[in-house]
């Protein structure tokens, strides 16, 4: 009978992974408000200063209201389901 995975064999897998592309390991206080990266606060998904940064890296030519737009419909969730939402994200950052 083939063993079950847990969350922390999952994790070690994927920090495994992550490790094997190149990535590093960061502590949350690290990155968190006062940390080094003090614009971030545990009760934040999306860096918002941050993305607003690569979108206008990224689309060099549209106007400051499309960032706007752009931002607004990255932080409104759709659905209480996450698993919606997150699958709704995908398409949003990748079509």
């Amino acid at each position: 009978m083939p063993k079950t995975m847990t969350e922390e064999d999952l994790e070690k897998e994927c920090l495994d992974l992550f490790s094997s592309l190149g990535y590093g390991r960061v502590c949350g206080p690290d990155i968190s408000e006062g940390g080094i990266a003090e614009e971030r606060k545990y009760t934040e998904v999306v860096l918002v200063s941050r993305l607003r940064d690569a979108l206008r890296r990224i689309n060099k030519t549209i106007p400051e209201t499309a960032i706007d737009e752009a931002v607004k419909r990255v932080l409104r969730t759709e659905s209480q389901d996450l698993v919606v939402n997150n699958q709704l994200f995908h398409r949003l950052v990748t079509s």
